[in-house]
């Protein structure tokens, strides 16, 4: 047999196979019986063996028809499918576009693309199919496709490659992974996790390893998948890791159900695009398929947003965290209520803030270590960081040589101005100074001072110890022991402890018999988890709030729900916000605060008996004060942030009422005294109005107050004051 077979004669065959009658077979096929058997005679005669066994009057196929039926059916039907393609495409108008793409760029990019331009070309006849990057070019090149959508090759003389983007790739986890609580910086530990990777070619596999390979990064991959979706999955549901460019899980990224890790300053990058074969260049087809996929490379871009980088340094572990793990915590609310409503606008772009989180873990010159990396690696706008002194003036020298900007949310004790910090909290005229007024009014003469062994609290009670002076408390009226430099000069007054300091039974016993005589209070600035031991054996001594008040400047409400607060009932606070407050502006921020508390994914936020306090809401209106200012200036440049800072014009309507920046980097705001409540709530007692931040209180501000008391009185006050 060495002729093609007639098809004609194989349709005659197929049919007779069927109907077992040539009557019948050529009334279908139009034709006379005795053309079928001459038909299916020239069939025999071809193939060399009889198709059809004859008995009595009827016919059945032999072994070798029934052999050749099976592949007749085939060849028959890709000949039809042959001819209704040819019959398409004899259309006018109609044109075929044979297309090649990665999976993952045809699953998330190409499918959007491709349904425009069939709605724009009806008529083409348009062909897609998945390969990988060295399948496609073997197609290309065997013209069995006529365009690619792929990664940048390699140097080819044979094929012309127009750019699409380029994009970063990241590696992700899901949002409660336990890698996100230290924003990925332990790199060592990533290779405990396992790793999935989308399917890939051999070139491109090693292309990633070798990357790896020279950052240092070890990860443990497991296997790789086809299917885009299903890597996810699997990351979003376990604690696998994964590394995928960023525009495949946009959308996973902006609802927080999967967080991208950093792995280093330098992050490896794919540029895709379009190619097609120089020898068959773009035609009036594949044109518009390149100029939808540079739209839709527009609409990636602006449903990505640009993004600003923003850092946050605070101790999430250590002695510290029990303040201040809540401050990044809605430090992550004001920036995601922020980025919900359009981002930032600067000049003629709105950005979306992309958080920078880093832990200070209560050690403080890990801290100026951390602002490092986050100005000179991550280059971050601005930072919104630190709680004690101690950690800020560690920051300050870095954000002052690497001109950063730092927003410092926690009262201190004042007596210092850096051109690149602004100082939101209060200041000791704006919390300290009031609350001992208020304590004075009350009838109050002896004071205790109590504090942790830093800066704030040793210059904020040096500085009450020369207004309690000026007020007429006697040096003996003032309590918990003075200290002198060998000059004589008086460099220390009141008890002060370490930081994480727990044994406060012999100090309780010292400030029983020290308000024995009545008329007693304590100042306390204790910072920290200290202050749950110390308040308990405050407790314990039967030193009650009727007895002798402590009023704290460290512990607000979020730290009140570690402490016995039924057995505190009484005891005070002064600061620029209670969560008691009853104020429109409050009432919605507290609602759309436990909103997100309830919605939210980030890892390590706890969700259950949230409070707020002062500090917490500070750093909230912190957020919007920059944001306000890059507004204005329309850059992020610092320098041209800080000078809109410094106009006076920079405000925000916060929780806790209304906030200004002034020239001297300070805030103008409301302050308040209140009292503990067995709920852990504050009872407000007394409100100070827009009361301005004086930085330097210890000169400007007491020699002030002291002109006045001198004026009042006529009395000479100096030789109390002089140390």
């Amino acid at each position: 047999m060495n002729e093609t077979l007639d098809s004609r004669q194989l349709k005659a065959f197929t049919v007779l196979a069927k109907t077992e009658s040539h009557t019948e077979t050529a009334r279908q096929l139009y034709l006379t019986p005795s053309a079928i058997c001459h038909a299916i005679r020239a069939l025999e005669e071809n193939v060399g063996c009889r198709l059809f066994a004859k008995t009595g009057k009827k016919i059945s196929l032999t072994e070798a028809g029934e052999a050749l039926l099976y592949h007749t059916h085939r060849a028959l039907d890709e000949l039809d499918q042959a001819r209704r393609t040819l019959t398409y495409l004899n259309k006018w108008g109609t044109r075929r576009l044979r297309v090649a793409a990665d999976e993952i760029f045809l699953s998330v990019f190409l499918t959007p693309v491709l349904m425009k331009f069939h709605k724009e070309f009806p008529n083409t006849l348009l062909q897609v199919e998945s390969f990988d990057c060295d399948e496609s070019f073997a197609l290309l090149e065997n013209n069995q496709v006529d365009v690619i959508l792929t990664e940048k090759p390699t140097v080819n003389d044979n094929v012309d490659f127009f750019p699409l983007l380029t994009d970063q790739f990241h590696l992700i986890v899901k949002s409660g992974h336990p890698l996100v609580a230290n924003n990925g910086m332990l790199r060592d530990e990533f290779g405990k996790y396992p790793c999935f990777l989308v399917k890939d070619s051999s070139r491109r596999r090693k292309q990633v390893e070798d990357f790896m390979l020279k950052q240092k990064i070890k990860l443990n991959i497991l296997g790789e998948i086809e299917n885009l979706g299903t890597v996810k999955e699997l990351v979003k549901r376990t604690l696998a890791i994964s590394f995928v460019p960023r525009w495949s899980i946009a959308k996973e990224l902006e609802n927080h159900s999967v967080t991208a890790l950093p792995y280093g300053r330098k992050v490896f990058e794919r540029t895709w695009g379009f190619v097609c074969s120089r020898s068959r260049p773009l035609d009036l087809i594949s044109s518009p398929l390149l100029k939808l996929c540079r739209k839709r490379v527009t609409e990636v871009e602006l449903n990505a947003q640009e993004t600003v980088k923003v850092g946050v340094l605070h101790s999430l572990s250590g002695t510290m965290a029990i303040s201040e793990t809540s401050l990044r915590d809605v430090l992550l609310f004001a920036f995601d209520e922020i980025n919900n409503a359009g981002g930032i606008k600067a000049g003629d772009k709105s950005y979306r803030i992309d958080p920078v989180i880093v832990d200070g873990a209560s050690n403080w010159s890990l801290f100026a270590e951390k602002a490092k990396e986050l100005l000179v690696d991550d280059k971050v706008a601005v930072t919104f960081g630190c709680w004690t002194s101690v950690s800020r003036k560690s920051v300050q020298p870095v954000f002052e040589k690497e001109n950063g900007l730092l927003f410092y949310p926690v009262q201190y004790e004042g007596e210092e101005l850096s051109k690149n910090i602004f100082y939101i909290a209060e200041t000791v005229n704006q919390q300290a100074i009031p609350a001992v007024d208020y304590l004075l009014a009350q009838g109050k003469k002896k004071f205790y001072l109590i504090g942790t062994d830093y800066v704030y609290p040793q210059t904020t009670n040096l500085i009450l110890y020369k207004y309690l002076l000026l007020h007429g408390v006697p040096p003996e009226g003032i309590g918990g022991g003075f200290r002198k430099d060998d000059s004589g000069k008086l460099v220390s007054v009141g008890k002060y402890v370490p930081f994480g300091y727990a044994d406060f039974q012999q100090i309780a016993s010292d400030i029983k018999r020290f308000a024995a005589s009545g008329n007693a209070c304590v100042i306390n600035t204790i910072n920290g988890d200290s202050n749950v031991p110390f308040f308990k054996k405050i407790v314990a001594a039967g030193l009650m709030s009727a007895v002798c008040p402590v009023v704290s400047f460290s512990l607000a409400e979020d730290e009140l729900r570690s402490l016995p607060t039924k057995n505190l009932v009484g005891e005070l606070g002064c600061w620029s916000y209670f969560m008691s407050l009853k104020t429109p502006g409050n009432k919605t921020f507290l609602k759309n605060w436990s909103n997100w508390l309830k919605s939210e994914n980030y890892h390590g936020v706890i969700k259950e008996k949230r409070t707020v306090d002062s500090p917490i809401v500070l750093s909230y209106s912190s957020v919007y004060l920059w944001k306000r200012a890059v507004e204005k200036a329309g850059t992020f440049d610092v320098n041209a942030v800080r000078k809109v800072l410094e106009s006076g014009d920079i405000n925000f309507d916060g929780p806790g009422g209304k906030i200004t920046v002034q020239a001297n980097h300070h805030c103008t705001m409301d302050v308040y005294i209140g009292e503990t409540k067995a709920n852990g709530q504050f009872k407000i007692l007394e409100t100070f109005p827009q009361v301005v931040g004086e930085p330097f209180v210890a000169e400007s501000f007491l020699l002030k107050r002291l002109e006045e008391k001198l004026s009042a009185s006529r009395l000479p006050f100096y030789e109390h004051v002089d140390e």
